[in-house]
């Protein structure tokens, strides 16, 4: 795919779905967070917002793929 080569060497990375985006709306704790979506592809620049559970924050990049269904 032509974003994976060209985010190769950089410090941004794409995620594909299943991969969780929470949006926090008040407070970054876990349990005030209720907005989780998985985008089609994601690309993140922070890598501090990174950890097992997916991204904290908006990405830096949201691809949804739109089909005829």
């Amino acid at each position: 795919m032509k974003l994976y080569a060209y985010l190769s060497g950089k410090t941004c990375e794409a995620f594909i779905s299943p991969f969780d985006v929470r949006l926090p709306a008040v407070s970054l704790a876990d349990e005030a967070i209720f907005t989780v979506v998985q985008p089609d592809l994601c690309v993140v620049c922070d890598a501090r917002k990174l950890d097992e559970r997916g991204y904290l924050g908006a990405p830096d990049l949201v691809v949804e793929i739109l089909s005829p269904r």
